[in-house]
C-alpha cells in the first residue's frame, strides 16, 4: 500500500494511511476497528485516480491521546487536523457505521473542510 504519515497536534497522534494521488477521499472505519479494514476499497480508488487518507483512531496502529471524555466533536477534529496537516481539503468523507457519525459532525462543525 501507500505511505504512512503522523499528524501530532496538543498531546494527540494520529496515524494517517495514505494512498495514490488526486482528488481527497477519506475513509473512517467503525467504532473498534482499525483503517486497514479499508485497504481493499483505498487500492481501488487510488487506482481510480484519488488520494485516499484513512486516518487510524486513537488507540488504533500507532495513534494515541487522551480517550477519557471524548466526543463525536473530539473525533471529527482528528480528521480536520489530519486534512488540514496534509493540505487535503476539500475533502468527500465517508464513514461505516460509527465513522459515519464523525464523519457527519466533521462536516457540521467544519463545512470548510468537506
Amino acid at each position: 500500500m501507500g505511505d504512512n504519515h503522523v499528524v501530532r497536534f496538543g498531546g494527540v497522534r494520529i496515524e494517517v494511511l495514505v494512498d495514490g494521488a488526486g482528488p481527497t477521499v477519506v475513509l473512517l472505519p467503525s467504532l473498534g476497528r482499525d483503517s486497514r479494514d479499508f485497504d481493499p476499497v483505498a487500492q481501488d480508488l487510488a487506482a481510480a485516480g484519488f488520494r485516499v487518507l484513512r486516518p487510524q483512531p486513537r488507540g488504533s496502529g500507532t495513534s494515541r491521546g487522551p480517550l477519557a471524555g471524548l466526543d463525536l466533536h473530539d473525533l471529527a477534529r482528528d480528521v480536520a487536523e489530519v486534512l488540514e496537516h496534509l493540505d487535503a481539503a476539500p475533502a468527500v468523507v465517508a464513514g461505516h457505521a460509527f465513522g459515519h457519525y464523525v464523519a457527519r459532525v466533521l462536516a457540521a462543525d467544519r463545512p470548510d473542510l468537506v
